[in-house]
């Protein structure tokens, strides 16, 4: 990987890691089980807010702003929920 690409990933706060031989295998449940229902409940969790944002009567439509707004409210939600949870972490 060449020094221009490392600082194009670092500019973009995107870190590298690498997955040693072998290490794979106990990495998977990780994947499987805590990322799985990470993704169930972000997607429960924004057709639920969006639904209810949308049904406000002083909403005025989806802006760039709103998304990123938006966007907080369900990973804080669904960050809660897997605090409550206590049996993925």
């Amino acid at each position: 990987m060449t020094n221009n690409i490392k600082a194009l990933l670092w500019h973009y706060s995107i870190n590298l890691t690498v997955i040693l031989a072998g290490i794979t295998p106990k990495l998977q449940p990780l994947d499987t089980h805590i990322n799985k229902w990470i993704k169930v409940a972000a997607e429960e969790v924004t057709d639920r807010i969006k639904a209810k944002w949308e049904a406000r009567a002083d909403f005025k439509g989806w802006s760039l702003n709103t998304w990123r707004i938006f966007t907080t409210y369900v990973i804080t939600e669904v960050i809660w929920l897997l605090i409550k949870r206590g049996d993925l972490i």
